[in-house]
Parts: C-alpha cells; sequence; structure tokens
C-alpha cells in the first residue's frame, strides 16, 4: 500500500438553492441496504441525493422532499437528522429544526415525522406527510442527534438537541403509536446537568458492552469537555476539561485501525486465534476542531484523558475549521482524519509513528517555567489555558516574544527540537508516538461545512460526500486502484490457506 497515489475525484456534484449549514444534512439507510444524503437549505427546502439504477445504469438522482407542516415563506432549516431503528422496529423517523419569522419574531419548531403505514416505513414521501410531533421551542437550536439510551426497557434510541439555554433536549418514542415526548436529560444522561455554555457539538460511544459510555460536549465557549460514565449506576466516573480559545466546531470519538465485518465468503479462509476471540475495548481517540485555532487529536482518552494532544500541522492557514470526518481514504486499514474549512479546503491527515520524539510527560516547551505543558492537575484536569496556547501550535512562539534569560520563545523551541534529534536511541524516554502529517489537500468553489462517508452507490464502497456551502460534491477513489488492491488481498487470503494446508499435509504425512 505505501507508495500508492490514491486519486479521488467527483462523481456527481448538485448545486442547492440556497446556503446550507454544518447542521443541515444527514445520511438515511433504507430497509433495503441503500444509503441517501438528506440535506437541506436555508429557504426551507429539503433534498434527498441518491443514485438509483435507470435501463441498467447508475445515475445520480436529487429530488426535493415536500414535508408537511413546515412553511415555505420566512422559513429557515437549522438541523436535520434521521434514524431507521427505533424502540419499536426498524423504522424511518426524520426530525427537523427551522426557525419561521412571524410578526417581526422569529419561532423555533422541532417537527418529527415516521410513516404508519405498513410496508411503507422507509418511503420518503410517506414519511414526509405523517408529522408525529410538531413542538414549539424556546431556545435556539444547535447540533440535532441521536444516540442510543439504556433504560430499565432496554436499550432504545433517542433524539438529542443541544440549544441556546444551556441544555440538552431528549426526546423519547413514548409508545407503539410513534409519539414522542420530551423528557429531563439529566436523568439518563448526568454528564448533561450543570452545563454553563451551550453546547456547539456532541459525541457519544458506548464501550464495554454498554457498561461505560465516553461523552464528549464541545462548548461555544471554547471549553470541551469529557466524561467516563457507569451506564449502569449513571454516576460520573471521571471528567477531563480543557478550554480552546475558540468554539468548538466539531468533535468525535475514533480508533486509529477501521473495523470492517468480514463478508461472509472470506470467513473460510480466516481463522482466528484463540486469544484474538475475546474482543477488547479499542484505543479511542478524539478529534477536536476549534474556528481560530490548529485541529487537535487528544490520543488514548480512556488512559490518558486529554494529557496527550496532537497539533495537526497547517490545519488553521485556511481560515475557520468547520467540519471533519475520521474515515479509511487510502485502504490500509488505518483512518484518515478529514478536514472541512471555511477557505475552501478539504484537507487529509495521516498518523505516522516517529521515535525522535521525546516522551510528552517528560518535555518541557516552556522557557519561564519548569511545569510541564501537557499536565492537567488531579482536581479538575483542566490544562491551563495560557500554557496550552504558547504549545498548541508553532505560530503561539513568536520571535518578538523573549523570555526571563533574554532568548525567544522560538529560539527555545528549536534548540528543544535540535536537542530530541540527538538523543541516543537506547535512552528509555525515546517511545514511538503517533503524530498527524498532511496526506494530501483539495480546494473548492464554496466553504466546506460537512463530511459525510457512506456508500451512496451501492457498489459496497464507501464515498465521500462533501457538502460545501452551494452544492453536493459525491467523490470517489480510482477504480482500477481499488480493483488491484482487492485482487491483491485476495491472492494473500488464498497463498496463506495453500500454505497452512502445506504444513498440515506435511505434519500429518510424518
Amino acid at each position: 500500500m505505501e507508495g500508492r497515489n490514491w486519486r479521488w475525484t467527483d462523481a456527481h456534484f448538485c448545486t442547492l438553492p440556497s446556503q446550507t449549514n454544518v447542521y443541515g444534512h444527514t445520511k438515511i439507510q433504507g430497509s433495503d441496504g441503500t444509503n441517501k444524503l438528506l440535506i437541506a437549505s436555508l429557504v426551507g427546502k429539503i433534498f434527498s441525493v441518491e443514485y438509483q439504477r435507470i435501463f441498467d445504469k447508475l445515475t445520480p438522482f436529487t429530488r426535493e422532499i415536500q414535508f408537511t407542516y413546515i412553511p415555505g415563506d420566512d422559513t429557515e432549516i437549522i438541523a436535520v437528522d434521521a434514524l431507521s431503528q427505533c424502540s419499536h422496529g426498524k423504522r424511518l423517523i426524520i426530525a427537523i429544526v427551522f426557525t419561521k419569522a412571524d410578526d417581526n419574531e422569529s419561532k423555533q419548531f422541532l417537527n418529527l415525522y415516521t410513516s404508519s403505514q405498513y410496508g411503507e416505513e422507509f418511503n420518503m414521501e410517506n414519511v414526509a406527510e405523517e408529522c408525529r410531533l410538531s413542538l414549539e421551542l424556546y431556545f435556539v437550536p444547535y447540533q440535532l442527534t441521536h444516540t442510543e439510551m439504556v433504560s430499565s426497557n432496554g436499550r432504545e434510541t433517542v433524539f438529542l438537541l443541544s440549544g441556546s439555554d444551556c441544555k440538552i433536549h431528549l426526546f423519547r418514542e413514548c409508545n407503539s403509536e410513534h409519539i414522542f415526548i420530551e423528557e429531563d436529560s439529566g436523568v439518563f444522561f448526568p454528564e448533561f446537568t450543570g452545563t454553563k455554555s451551550c453546547v456547539h457539538w456532541l459525541d457519544i460511544v458506548y464501550i464495554d458492552n454498554y457498561v461505560r459510555r465516553l461523552t464528549a460536549m464541545g462548548h461555544q465557549c471554547g471549553l470541551l469537555i469529557v466524561s467516563i460514565v457507569d451506564v449502569q449506576k449513571l454516576e460520573i466516573l471521571r471528567t477531563y476539561t480543557v478550554d480552546h480559545d475558540s468554539p468548538i466546531t466539531y468533535i468525535s470519538f475514533f480508533t486509529s485501525h477501521n473495523e470492517v465485518n468480514c463478508p461472509e465468503f472470506l470467513k473460510s479462509f480466516i481463522e482466528k486465534k484463540e486469544d484474538e476471540r475475546d474482543p477488547q475495548v479499542p484505543e479511542y481517540h478524539l478529534l477536536a476542531l476549534s474556528a481560530l485555532e490548529p485541529a487537535i487529536v487528544y490520543e488514548h482518552v480512556l488512559q490518558h484523558g486529554l494529557t496527550h494532544p496532537i497539533i495537526l500541522p497547517e490545519s488553521n492557514k485556511f481560515d475557520a475549521i468547520l467540519c471533519g470526518s475520521v474515515t479509511d481514504i487510502d485502504f490500509d486499514g488505518e483512518n484518515e482524519i478529514l478536514i472541512g474549512t471555511y477557505g475552501q479546503e478539504l484537507i487529509a491527515y495521516k498518523f505516522s509513528h516517529s521515535k525522535t520524539q521525546h516522551r510528552r510527560d517528560e518535555v518541557n516547551l516552556s522557557t519561564d517555567s519548569c511545569e510541564n505543558p501537557w499536565h492537567c492537575s488531579n482536581n479538575d484536569k483542566t490544562m491551563d489555558p495560557q500554557t496550552f496556547r504558547r504549545v498548541r501550535s508553532q505560530e503561539s512562539f513568536p520571535v518578538s516574544l523573549e523570555s526571563d534569560n533574554g532568548r525567544s520563545l522560538m529560539d527555545s523551541k528549536k534548540e528543544l527540537c535540535t536537542s530530541l534529534k540527538e538523543l541516543p536511541k537506547n535512552r528509555q524516554d525515546v517511545q514511538a508516538v503517533e503524530e498527524g502529517c498532511l496526506l494530501w489537500q483539495r480546494s473548492f468553489a464554496y466553504p466546506v461545512i460537512g463530511i459525510t462517508k457512506l456508500d451512496i452507490m451501492g457498489d459496497g464502497m464507501e464515498n465521500l460526500v462533501v457538502v460545501t456551502l452551494k452544492g453536493v460534491h459525491v467523490l470517489q477513489p480510482d477504480l482500477h486502484e481499488v480493483a488491484e488492491v482487492c485482487l491483491d488481498r485476495l491472492k494473500m487470503l488464498t497463498n496463506e490457506n495453500s500454505d497452512k494446508k502445506e504444513k498440515d499435509c506435511i505434519v500429518d504425512d510424518t
């Protein structure tokens, strides 16, 4: 895989009648395995982007979906979300948050749609006609998402909506008639209580077979909070906080390796070892993007909290960072990081291992303090904001800023880098660490406000759907290179299986 230069090209592009925002798109998976992208424009119109087979030819298809109880005049769509699995079976449920200007006053509403006709649960037209909840909101809404919730009745999927009232609102399906009600989110999510700033982005991951929960909240004030929660006892086990200088625009938990299910026709070639059958907790990292700062990856959150940050180089050189995504774009089994900026750039980063970097808990980049700049106190586990700003990027070391001994901080940093290169290889304080390196970047005609990975073409290979301010781009890799990779790995599997059979035959003969 090394040395292969992957080329992602435009497979389809569609324009929007007006601009959208970072919360205005979501992906939908149908009962037949097809995938669609639902995207909303600020003028109150919602479109479905999908692929259909017409005369045995795969054709992109974009159509407008008419949702009831959404007036067209003076209406702006703020956020959309969809789920295909609820507590009462598989069913498509679409949530839409919009604002309407009425008598020089703006009112916000939340509408929930789902079909009640048997066999038409995933028919978009039928779903759009049946509004099950229309609730007026007395706050400015932000992110609309869904997650699983563990209660006495088992696991169920609920909608979460963050607002300007510094609360996370929970909407839950209460019966088989698909009626939704709002409940206190703090009862099932204790980490949501006591929020002092509105949450711009929220991400939740369950681990240990739903015994523990990882929750990350990015606030408008720049505060990033990560909580580890005991799901059964509803107790917060640990809380980590760090303060950024600008609003958080995107956060996401991810793992270094891309885990996919083995196809059925390949399971006969793969025999797992005994020690590999027990499931292990993956190493979760956290991607945190803020508007005016470089992108940061906090690695090994379960073990180290927010004390091991990695700065992604040149990520803050293309105006404000608006969106991100984590996916494997070069098909090597390891996830890459994608970042979209207001400066019309899509940037891809890859982790690389380096053994020339000193341990973070022993390196001091400051010349006027002997404290560890990456250290978190045991009391509140909050990184010092001044120290964080001093070490977050190369731009944070101005040449004109001098320390007490008269040397510039830039000079001190250069001396430190030189000394790190000269460290002997047998030093115990040198370890292999991950660093983010720039893989490639691409320019668009408008600011990039959304990156989604999904198999929208239905060929078994995930595409990149890039949402810009005025349109939607469907990107796909070079199909010839993908075919070569598939053939190489199939040959690898068959050769390994043949070698194993030959060794077994030799052992039997002896």
